[in-house]
């Protein structure tokens, strides 16, 4: 989590947190989590934080599902508490015991309203954007000195979805989630769909969009 006087961020695991964190740690007076500690993906209720505004980042879903498949490839404990064998993680159908609406929902908790998400695939746009409105204006010497900062490396894997989801997979796994596909069309003007023609919004309209209520 960041805190800073007027909002604050969840770090919703492979969101792109990591580099949230190390880019507003540049930034003086915010509260940063360390990213080598668990806390930073605690939730704002169980945290006890009331801002004026809550921030996530946010990724395209079947993506996301993927990433976090590989991400429990290491984590065998984690995989168990989703019914998911150790050691045989990354398969289709184990994207459907994942559980994306909870992080939506238990960062929503207590009446909170996410108006402003920060999206993985133009993260560093989205951050630097969200610091000028509301932290700081970023000069052209901030934005050097966060475009030199250093980020997680992204894990190695293939990331075409296509070639580990079919089309009726994509679509039912945003049945399955519907909390996360509304948030997901909203912040992307649309759904990832069969020929995946839903279009991006610039980053000045998706940052700014709020959710249905859960």
């Amino acid at each position: 989590m960041v805190i800073g006087e007027t909002f604050a961020y969840g770090h919703i695991p492979k969101t792109g947190g990591d580099a949230v964190h190390a880019w507003l740690s540049l930034i003086g007076g915010l509260e940063v989590d360390p990213v080598g500690e668990a806390r930073k993906h605690q939730f704002f209720e169980d945290r006890g934080v009331r801002k004026d505004l809550y921030v996530l980042s946010i990724r395209r879903l079947p993506p996301w599902a993927l990433s976090y498949l590989h991400e429990l490839s290491e984590h065998p404990a984690s995989a168990r508490s989703y019914g998911i064998p150790p050691g045989d993680t990354v398969r289709p159908e184990h994207a459907f015991r994942l559980r994306p609406d909870d992080y939506l929902r238990r960062h929503m908790a207590g009446g909170r309203t996410i108006c402003k998400w920060l999206r993985m695939e133009y993260l560093f746009d989205d951050v630097v954007e969200f610091i000028g409105r509301h932290i700081r204006p970023v000069t052209p010497q901030l934005r050097e000195r966060l475009a030199a900062v250093t980020t997680k490396p992204g894990r190695i894997y293939r990331h075409n979805i296509d070639s580990f989801f079919t089309p009726d997979q994509i679509a039912a796994l945003y049945t399955k989630f519907p909390l996360w596909a509304a948030v997901e069309a909203q912040v992307y003007g649309g759904l990832l769909g069969k020929s995946h023609l839903a279009a991006d919004p610039p980053a000045s309209r998706a940052a700014d969009l709020a959710p249905p209520a859960p």
